[in-house]
C-alpha cells in the first residue's frame, strides 16, 4: 500500500507533468482573468494594457458577449472606432437586441462622423422599454448608461439625468455614477458656454443658481465614484476640474484657494 501511495504521489507531482504554469501563462489562457485585469487597468488609466487584455479575452472566448462588449468599449475609448464597430457587431451576431452593443456602435459611428447612421441606432436605444433592462447589477448598470447616452445624443440632458438617477437611487455602480456626473457637467456647460470661435474670448455671465447647483451635484457625484472606486484616475481628474470651476465661482477667497489647492493635488494624483 505504501509503495502504491508513493507511486501515485510521484505520478501526480508537478515534475512529472512538465513545467509548472506561471501566473502569466495562466492569465494568457483565461478570458475572465484578462477581463478582470483589464477593468483594473481601465480604472488606473493604463490604456494600452486595457486594450490588449480585452482583445485577448475576446480571442480566448469567442462565445462571450461580455468580452466583445468590453473589447469594443476599450477600443472606442482609445480612438479605434472602426475596430470598435467590429467588436460590437460581433456581439450583435450573438444577440441582435443587445442594447449596450447597439449603443456602442452608435457612439463609434458618431466618432467616425457618420452621424445619420448613429442617429438611427440611438433612436433604437431610446425606444427600448425600461422593463427590458437585464436583472444582473453590472449589465443593468451598463444598460442604463447606454440609454442615458442615447438621450444625450438627442439633446435630452434632463431625461438622461432622470433616467440615471432612477437607477442610482437603489444601486451603487461606479460607471453609472460617473455617467451621471458627466451629464450634470454637460447641463452646467450648456448654460455657461456660447458657440463660435470667439466664445473663449468673450466674458460670460455668471451661471444661474440652477447651473451652479448642477456643478455642485457633479462634484458630489464624482466623489461618489471615488468612494466606489478609489483608484479611478478619470474620476480623480474630472473631480479636480469641477473643483477648479467651483473655485472660479466662489465669492470667498479662502474657500476658493482651498478648492484650487485640492484640485491641484487631485490632478497630481491622477497623473
Amino acid at each position: 500500500a505504501a509503495t502504491a501511495a508513493a507511486a501515485q504521489s510521484s505520478s501526480s507531482s508537478p515534475s512529472s507533468k512538465g513545467p509548472r504554469p506561471t501566473p502569466l501563462s495562466i492569465l494568457e489562457q483565461s478570458a475572465p482573468l484578462c477581463l478582470s485585469l483589464a477593468h483594473h487597468c481601465k480604472r488606473h488609466g493604463w490604456r494600452c494594457a486595457w486594450v490588449s487584455l480585452t482583445l485577448r479575452a475576446a480571442s480566448l472566448d469567442p462565445s462571450s458577449n461580455d468580452a466583445k462588449l468590453r473589447c469594443g468599449e476599450a477600443l472606442l475609448a482609445n480612438g479605434r472606432a472602426s475596430e470598435a464597430i467590429e467588436a460590437f457587431s460581433a456581439a450583435l451576431d450573438l444577440d441582435d437586441e443587445l442594447i449596450e452593443a447597439i449603443g456602442g456602435q452608435a457612439a463609434a459611428l458618431d466618432a467616425l462622423g457618420r452621424h445619420d447612421e448613429a442617429a438611427r441606432l440611438w433612436a433604437r436605444v431610446r425606444n427600448a422599454p425600461l422593463h427590458s433592462a437585464p436583472p444582473q447589477k453590472g449589465p443593468r448598470a451598463q444598460w442604463y448608461v447606454v440609454c442615458a447616452r442615447a438621450r444625450v445624443a438627442s439633446g435630452d440632458l434632463f431625461g438622461a439625468e432622470e433616467l440615471l438617477l432612477s437607477f442610482l437611487q437603489s444601486n451603487d455602480d461606479a460607471d453609472a455614477q460617473g455617467e451621471y456626473a458627466s451629464i450634470l457637467e454637460l447641463q452646467y456647460l450648456s448654460e455657461v458656454e456660447t458657440e463660435g470661435p470667439a466664445a473663449s474670448a468673450v466674458p460670460q455671465p455668471p451661471p444661474r443658481s440652477e447651473g451652479r447647483d448642477k456643478l455642485s451635484s457633479a462634484f458630489d457625484a464624482w466623489k461618489a465614484v471615488l468612494r466606489l472606486s478609489p483608484d479611478d484616475a478619470k474620476a480623480t481628474a474630472r473631480l479636480a476640474l469641477v473643483e477648479h470651476e467651483l473655485a472660479t465661482l466662489c465669492a470667498d477667497t479662502r474657500e476658493a484657494k482651498s478648492l484650487l489647492n485640492s484640485a491641484l493635488s487631485r490632478l497630481e494624483t491622477a497623473i
